[in-house]
């Protein structure tokens, strides 16, 4: 009888930790498709940063040349670098959130690992630092 409840709370405890393997697979899934889009977005928004560049000295070279237009331009100009420098906060703010995820994802990982390991009868104790681990049979 003692025999059937620990067998029952084993497979318990298995099925609960195979639910939250499938759990952490699915939250690793959807932070890789949102780096992925970060990715893509961050892409996008450099190339627009150097199309402000090139616009920026474009309008450079024409502020010298049309006496008349120069304020106009300079206004033009400024406004350019305003919006290149709100990109590359953009840029730096995605960057940052990219290395968050990857952090996400590297936690997440050893997660899996460390249930992947107590699913066959083993605990990681941790050691020294986080890279360091031993391994004991449950």
């Amino acid at each position: 009888m003692e025999l059937d409840a620990i067998l029952a709370a084993i497979r318990s405890s298995k099925a609960t930790l195979l639910n939250e393997m499938r759990l952490i697979r699915t939250e690793m899934s959807e932070i890789k498709h949102d780096v992925n889009n970060l990715k893509e977005g961050n892409t996008a928004l450099r190339g627009e940063i150097r199309t402000l560049n090139t616009k920026c000295e474009n309008t450079g070279s024409r502020i010298f040349a049309i006496e008349r237009n120069i304020s106009a331009g300079q206004d033009l100009t400024e406004n350019m670098r305003l919006d290149i420098d709100h990109l590359q906060n953009q840029c730096d703010e995605h960057d940052d959130l990219i290395k968050s995820l990857q952090d996400n994802i590297e936690f997440l990982n050893r997660k899996a690992i460390a249930n992947n390991i107590r699913v066959f009868g083993w605990e990681i104790y941790p050691r020294l630092d986080e890279k360091e681990h031993t391994l004991k049979a449950i």
